[in-house]
């Protein structure tokens, strides 16, 4: 409907993960492997997330759960297109490990690591042979989570959701210079759940912090000799919200909340 990305919200386990400076979300920070479901939802529908409304549409994304016992998984790639001058183009790592903490308390972690590499060697103008680094990227990923249960259903949970990204920007096809990208992103989230607080009365509340340092530098020379521009992006954001909901009516449901979101931004681009 001519909407773009800055208009669609981004949802992870009830947390809304936009990008407070561009409106957007990176796609490439959360670890494929720890997504169980994903819902797209069209228009300005916003049902159980704090923060404002999207008329773009939400997509909410649910990671996976812990499992009973004591699970484990070591999962590595490598792939290669016998390049004679490197020969590993693409390596991964996932390791998984999820364990039961006594009879209500659950723990898990996914962690990630992947390396794409496609340089080349070329003549300049100078029919000088020289190193291209056009594509490479390295991915770091790791997730951890701490559920315990309590009462009558209740239960606290911890979250943490780390990513480091490294990516070379190709230019065009005959382009000498590249540019280089850096992310560092960490999701912190605590809650509370509780649905029975009182007859027909359920309470939530949830505290996060999202971080987001973006490092560009543009017009980086085959050689590392000269960059042309440096711009650095620092985006942090605390928001905390709680959720009284009464349904002591089978017809009437009563529901009371506060939403507080608080955002840093300090930019070469845009100021503070």
């Amino acid at each position: 409907r001519g909407f773009t990305d800055e208009t669609v919200r981004v949802v992870i386990d009830g947390v809304c993960v936009n990008n407070a400076q561009y409106g957007t979300y990176d796609f490439s920070a959360i670890n494929l492997n720890d997504i169980e479901k994903i819902e797209i939802v069209r228009g300005g529908f916003t049902e159980g997330v704090t923060d404002e409304g999207a008329v773009g549409g939400v997509i909410y994304i649910t990671t996976k759960k812990q499992q009973l016992g004591t699970n484990y998984s070591f999962d590595s790639k490598i792939k290669t297109f016998f390049n004679k001058n490197h020969p590993v183009d693409f390596l991964s790592e996932n390791i998984n490990f999820s364990s039961q903490i006594g009879d209500n308390s659950f723990f898990k972690t996914n962690n990630a690591f992947s390396f794409a590499n496609n340089k080349f060697l070329y003549k300049n103008y100078n029919s000088e042979i020289t190193e291209r680094r056009n594509s490479e990227v390295m991915d770091v990923h790791s997730d951890i989570n701490f559920t315990s249960y309590f009462g009558n259903g209740s239960s606290f949970s911890f979250s943490n959701i780390f990513y480091l990204g490294n990516k070379n920007l190709p230019g065009t096809a005959t382009s000498v210079n590249y540019d280089k990208q850096k992310d560092y992103d960490n999701m912190l989230s605590v809650s509370l759940n509780v649905p029975s607080l009182a007859n027909g009365i359920k309470f939530f509340t949830d505290a996060s912090w999202l971080c987001n340092n973006r490092f560009v530098d543009e017009g980086i020379s085959p050689l590392a000799e000269n960059v042309s521009s440096h711009s650095r992006h620092y985006v942090n954001t605390l928001r905390y919200s709680a959720i009284l909901d009464a349904d002591n009516f089978s017809k009437v449901n009563e529901s009371v909340g506060l939403t507080f979101d608080y955002t840093f931004l300090d930019s070469t681009e845009d100021g503070k």
